[in-house]
């Protein structure tokens, strides 16, 4: 394992490692149940909390919108 700027630094490198590092979690993945199981929980909850967070911003949107009508009259 190199230093990170040696690494970043050389597009060669930088492509092998992230092909070596993606090779390795594939593996784990298929490999490893509980790694398996954690990572469709974390998976589950990313999605869930993007979505709560869409909503949270298209009320907010909304609700700016409704705000200087019922300043106005």
């Amino acid at each position: 394992m190199g230093n990170y700027s040696l690494i970043k630094g050389n597009p060669e490198r930088l492509k092998i490692e992230s092909d070596r590092v993606t090779s390795f979690l594939k593996e784990k993945y298929k490999n490893n149940e509980e790694f398996r199981e954690k990572k469709k929980l974390y998976a589950k909850e990313y999605r869930l909390r993007k979505s709560l967070e869409k909503q949270k911003l298209l009320k907010e949107s909304q609700s700016e919108v409704l705000m200087p009508h019922l300043i106005s009259g």
